[in-house]
């Protein structure tokens, strides 16, 4: 809790908000079904993509007018792709709809929209391709496929392999404010598609990283690049910032991989490391490249902000960070040309497998824990019992864990994504438990067996923390700074530091000056009175 203008023995203003499980859903068949990425439409409804395995008449639930609502001729034995969209209370789908299905294991990985809210989903396999595709046929032994769907799930638009002659992975897919796609992954192809002015056009040994910009009809790309090394690299995730310039960051064996001048690290401390490299918009320069990295990273601002782990490298923790003793998992922060660490600190658990970011600088992170002893739950955790997956929200310096808890079945999980968007956080994984937690009313609270996807919504609210409280004969006065964005602003009061149970005294609409609520008569009561203030957008 925090205290602010404290001028009477009752009156605080407080930044203690806990989180909700607003909905949690099994989906699957009898068969083995996998998550693969996640996406939110501006409308709320959440997107999955993921694998099913198709045997024995196994039933993933498929709807009607969906692009492919029966499993592929031939698929039977074999992971066929899944598309599938959730309304945005979690209680039923828009649509569903397999894709794929050729005599390849076929996955679905990746997943984004684009400005007019079609799907592009990312993976490796056999697909149907369009005939304005860069690639209408595979091109090596392991092929990368982009595809775009409809809004609606019902038309492929685009669809195209994509990659060189022998085994091309991707890990992940972005989309720029210009709608071109972006991908990292593995190579080891010399004929990796690269463009002329690219930063590196030859495969430097093992395998490399590669960085590629696609147009939005993916019948060609923007550029194409390689960064690596002489032995292995793998690109494993990457962000765009709205100048254009492309965030990478992975692993490299390597004592020679590239890095720069100003980079906060340049040197391998022997075995694998990670590293974070930042590319110009057009694919030519190396901004900046630096040893220490991770499996996550984000832009807030122009900073940075990424998820470790540990390689055999040791991350520097700052001081104040809220967590410098377990030595598990890391959250850290760099400049925006990589020359110094704005903050880093462990995360407990074993660490974050997916990172977002709030509007605030706030990091949101799922991970996962082998035990109990070294990740840290919060008083309003939504399970502060172990299970194998964790919630953190951490804020932006590093130095406080505003909330954290457990979540999961007494058995297998696995984390796979999260995705924060207007206060709220969507999370996407396995499991093997019937246990997993899941909400009335819920698309389906019945698990199916083997592994079944999960999909849950945890709502935060968007707290102030900047407001300032004063009173004036028995009124107490709320003040605040304008939040550009805001739509609305949501005044609590409570008599105990608790804003579950908090009631409701006022809605506040901006005004373009700077928002002011007055809580008339209530200091005429001798009570303890603690306040929030959230808002919306």
């Amino acid at each position: 809790m925090k205290i602010v203008n404290f001028l009477t023995p009752f009156l605080f203003v407080s930044t203690s908000f806990a989180a909700t499980l607003n909905f949690s859903t099994f989906i699957g068949s009898f068969m083995n079904d996998y998550a693969g990425d996640v996406a939110i439409d501006n409308n709320g409804n959440i997107i999955i993509v993921g694998e099913t395995f198709n045997a024995n008449g196994a039933s993933y639930p498929t709807t009607s007018g969906s692009y492919l609502s029966n499993p592929p001729i031939g698929s039977n034995n074999s992971f066929i792709i899944l598309i599938t969209s959730f309304t945005s209370d979690g209680s039923s789908l828009n649509f569903s709809t397999f894709f794929g299905g050729s005599t390849y294991s076929d996955s679905g990985d990746n997943i984004e929209l684009d400005s007019n809210g079609n799907i592009f989903i990312q993976g490796e396999g056999g697909i149907t391709t369009t005939n304005n595709a860069y690639a209408t046929s595979p091109i090596g032994s392991k092929d990368i496929y982009i595809s775009k769907f409809s809004s609606d799930g019902s038309s492929l638009l685009n669809s195209t392999y994509y990659g060189g002659s022998k085994a091309d992975v991707g890990y992940s897919m972005e989309i720029d404010s210009n709608d071109n796609i972006y991908l990292t992954g593995k190579t080891n192809a010399l004929n990796f598609p690269t463009n002329t002015g690219a930063y590196s056009q030859n495969l430097a040994g093992g395998q490399d990283v590669f960085v590629s910009s696609l147009s939005n009809d993916l019948s060609s790309f923007v550029f194409s690049t390689y960064l690596g090394s002489s032995d292995d690299d793998i690109g494993f995730y990457l962000d765009v910032h709205s100048t254009g310039k492309v965030v990478v960051t992975g692993e490299t064996k390597s004592s020679n991989f590239p890095t720069t001048t100003n980079a906060f690290s340049t040197n391998n401390t022997g075995g694998v490391e990670s590293f974070t490299a930042s590319i110009s918009n057009n694919g030519s320069t190396l901004d900046f490249s630096t040893y220490l990295g991770g499996k996550g990273v984000k832009f807030f601002n122009d900073e940075m902000v990424l998820i470790g782990y540990s390689v055999g490298q040791n991350y520097p923790i700052s001081s104040g960070a809220f967590d410098s003793v377990t030595n598990y998992g890391y959250l850290f922060s760099y400049a925006n040309d990589g020359s110094s660490l704005n903050y880093s600190t462990y995360l407990g658990g074993t660490g974050g497998v997916s990172l977002d970011i709030d509007d605030s600088g706030n990091s949101y992170i799922f991970g996962k824990t082998s035990t109990s002893t070294t990740f840290s739950t919060t008083s309003d955790a939504f399970d502060q019992n172990w299970k194998s997956l964790t919630i953190s929200k951490i804020s932006s310096d590093g130095s406080n864990l505003i909330y954290g808890s457990f979540i999961g079945s007494t058995v297998s999980n696995n984390a796979k994504n999260l995705v924060y968007k207007n206060g709220n956080i969507y999370c996407i994984g396995n499991t093997q438990g019937s246990t997993f937690p899941t909400t009335q009313g819920a698309y389906s609270q019945n698990f199916n067996g083997n592994d079944d996807i999960f999909v849950f919504r945890m709502d935060f609210p968007k707290e102030l923390d900047d407001v300032e409280i004063s009173y004036s004969n028995s009124d107490v006065v709320l003040n605040w700074s304008e939040i550009p964005t805001a739509t609305n602003y949501k005044i609590y009061r409570n008599t105990l530091p608790d804003f579950n149970s908090a009631t409701n005294i006022g809605n506040l609409a901006p005004s373009g000056n700077q928002p002011s609520f007055t809580d008339v008569g209530i200091l005429q009561s001798n009570l303890n009175y603690y306040y929030f203030v959230t808002w919306e957008n």
